[in-house]
């Protein structure tokens, strides 16, 4: 985590907690009225997504729930997803309400908690990803088996993360700012490295869990059985469109993703091979990580639409569930309205 309000940066400082992007930022005061637009304008770019992504989820997962044929594996899996969204929405609205990437108000457990979230989160939805083709390629109609592959999701991704839980900590600056960041000093010590390469083994860490775990080793995961089911998309096998749905879903995911993972990339390759780059050109790979965020947060609102606009019955079950409802209120309002007042 770069911290955003600091005086210039102090290197020995940053070697010792391990900062990310270790190069000399404008001071507060410079900074501060630029600083609080550009959190206003993220603050409502995402509050519109969280919004627009709400609406659509819940839409696809009454739909789903409505109609017993398409309560197939692909169809909750896609639905599980939503739930992957809501804690990355959750740490969104903790994150801009309460500041804590400037400031972080809590102790030890809860930063290695708040890590774990921020890192394990785009592993959930790796593995989930990584179900729906599995269950699309080799569907089955025994239900306990989405339990069984299901189950095993958070044990393997909690193992995954324990270098998160174990190394996240607090770090206080000499302005008094406390940072929730990963202080890997002891796994560099214990590696024989030198103070000054510290920071190489947080950049090698973010790497791994931001771009080669979540993105990278998916892809290779999936290309056998992506090309195995593509052939299979719109015949006979492809009943309840599950392929046709498991397809759109996955490859928007690996659309979407694919600018962050690159930025990501670039920016933790950068600071693992101590490349000197310009200010300026850390600060465009700061803004261009942040944009392409936005952009792959806007996957979760693209994804129930893409299912709707496939999934011809999944988009007539909700506009008869729609109506329905509303018919039903307005025979509530009606009632209510012929009752003879006391």
């Amino acid at each position: 985590m770069l911290p955003t309000e600091s005086s210039p940066v102090d290197m020995p400082l940053l070697q010792k907690y391990n900062f990310s992007f270790t190069y000399n930022l404008p001071t507060a005061a410079n900074i501060k009225d630029e600083k609080n637009s550009s959190s206003m304008v993220w603050v409502v770019l995402f509050t519109g997504l969280i919004i627009l992504s709400l609406v659509s989820n819940i839409s696809l997962v009454l739909a789903v729930l409505s109609n017993p044929r398409k309560r197939t594996q692909v169809h909750l899996l896609i639905c599980f997803l939503f739930l992957v969204n809501l804690l990355d929405y959750a740490l969104l609205i903790v994150e801009f309400s309460l500041g804590v990437s400037s400031h972080f108000p809590w102790g030890e457990d809860s930063c290695a908690l708040y890590q774990y979230l921020q890192q394990a989160n785009p592993l959930y939805y790796a593995v989930l990803i990584l179900l729906i083709v599995y269950h699309a390629w080799r569907p089955s109609s025994d239900s306990l088996s989405l339990l069984w592959t299901v189950l095993p999701v958070f044990p393997l991704v909690v193992l995954i993360s324990l270098p998160t839980i174990l190394y996240a900590g607090t770090a206080v600056y000499p302005s008094g700012a406390r940072y929730c960041v990963m202080d890997l000093s002891g796994v560099a010590g214990w590696a024989g490295l030198e103070v000054a390469k510290w920071q190489t083994v947080t950049a090698l860490y973010y790497l791994i869990y931001k771009c080669i775990l979540p993105y990278l080793i998916p892809l290779i995961l999936l290309c056998k059985p992506l090309t195995a089911i593509y052939k299979r998309m719109n015949g006979p096998d492809d009943k309840n469109c599950v392929i046709s749905l498991a397809l759109a879903v996955v490859s928007s995911y690996f659309v979407f993703y694919s600018c962050y993972s690159a930025v990501a990339f670039i920016r933790y390759v950068v600071e693992l091979t101590m490349l000197d780059i310009s200010p300026r050109s850390a600060w465009i790979l700061a803004v261009l990580q942040s944009l392409f965020t936005l952009l792959a947060t806007f996957q979760h609102v693209f994804r129930p639409l893409l299912c709707f606009v496939l999934d011809i019955d999944l988009r007539k079950d909700f506009i008869t569930l729609l109506r329905g409802r509303s018919r039903n209120i307005y025979h509530a309002v009606q009632q209510n309205s012929t009752l003879p007042s006391v």
